[in-house]
């Protein structure tokens, strides 16, 4: 790739790309950013992770593993930035060769894909425990912290957490969670990662009393889409393909212009979406990928993630009986308990 694109070397300092090429090492420190305290550097004669001494043990012990990469570790008043500018140039940084590194990361190996199964099943089960334990009066806000709590007893991280509640859940498609406390009606969207994976999933339902007619309509419209999206993700077709034909779902659905109002989704690996499916994509489905398909009319939203094995089985790793399911397997609106 570096020589087909004119480099001759790379230096790679996301976490997304540390996390790819170290079988899921984590070097963050300050978690409001996708730099890595490392980089990943590739030569014609090697790989190696180039870091400071404050970060060459913890890396070493704790998130190298089986990588068998070897550590270049600068005095830390010096930074990385020395020990890169000694690289043979011209360098390749992360940006400059983004597309097709995430064309690759998003084929997932053998190893990869028994991950994301194990992390599709921990953050399903937690939001549905998390839904279970919520009452009347509760905090979105508090709603969120449990959720990210419960997760953190498997190790799992959860980058996006939002939760609506009652009137919040029409009137915004991404609903931070706020100090407001919930009356009625709930929804959950959750991004987990785990060793640099993602899995994305939504769930809705009541804490009382039974789910209005008009929002079973939507949510009934809403799964007839997601199912029209996901059985169009099939291996040859591309992203465009794909999301041309989630549109015509929305069109006899009866909401034909819901999908301006939010994106819809695509691919889900080392990032929340990888790539985002838009009319043009021309990005592949392969086996291997997964997706999180996310169509929503006005009030309701559904949304798992998908994962297309390499074995040629079709698999939603956030999907599990914890939650209530209809006659397909698929997760259904929560009355009230």
């Amino acid at each position: 790739m570096l020589v087909r694109r004119g480099f001759a070397s790379a230096a790679l300092t996301t976490r997304r790309n540390f996390a790819w090429l170290t079988d899921g090492g984590d070097a963050h420190v300050a978690g409001a950013t996708d730099e890595s305290v490392a980089a990943i550097v590739v030569t014609a004669r090697d790989v190696r992770v180039v870091t400071t001494v404050i970060e060459a043990k913890r890396l070493a012990d704790e998130e190298l593993g089986g990588a068998n990469l070897a550590i270049e570790a600068a005095p830390w008043p010096d930074g990385l930035q020395p020990l890169l500018r000694e690289l043979p140039a011209p360098v390749a940084h992360d940006a400059d060769i983004e597309p097709e590194l995430r064309h690759v990361r998003a084929r997932l190996t053998a190893e990869e894909e028994e991950r994301l199964i194990w992390l599709g099943a921990r953050a399903a089960r937690a939001v549905t425990e998390v839904f279970v334990a919520t009452r009347r009066g509760d905090l979105e806000t508090v709603i969120a912290e449990r959720m990210a709590l419960r997760l953190a007893d498997d190790g799992v991280n959860a980058p996006v957490l939002l939760v609506a509640s009652d009137e919040r859940i029409a009137r915004y498609r991404h609903p931070i969670p706020k100090p407001k406390r919930v009356e009625r009606a709930l929804l959950l969207v959750l991004c987990a990662e785990w060793r640099g994976l993602y899995v994305a999933l939504t769930r809705q339902g009541m804490l009382s009393g039974r789910v209005e007619e008009e929002t079973r309509k939507r949510f009934a419209a809403s799964r007839q889409i997601e199912i029209a999206f996901n059985d169009a993700t099939v291996p040859g077709r591309t992203l465009g393909e794909v999301f041309e034909l989630g549109i015509e779902a929305y069109k006899r659905s009866g909401y034909p212009d819901e999908w301006r109002l939010h994106h819809q989704g695509g691919t889900i690996g080392y990032r929340g979406r990888e790539i985002l499916a838009t009319p043009n994509e021309r990005e592949r489905v392969d086996p291997g990928m997964a997706f999180a398909w996310n169509p929503s009319v006005t009030g309701v939203k559904v949304e798992d993630t998908l994962l297309l094995q390499r074995d040629g089985r079709r698999a939603f790793v956030t999907r599990d009986d914890s939650w209530p399911l209809d006659a397909s397997g698929a997760p259904t609106l929560w009355d009230g308990r």
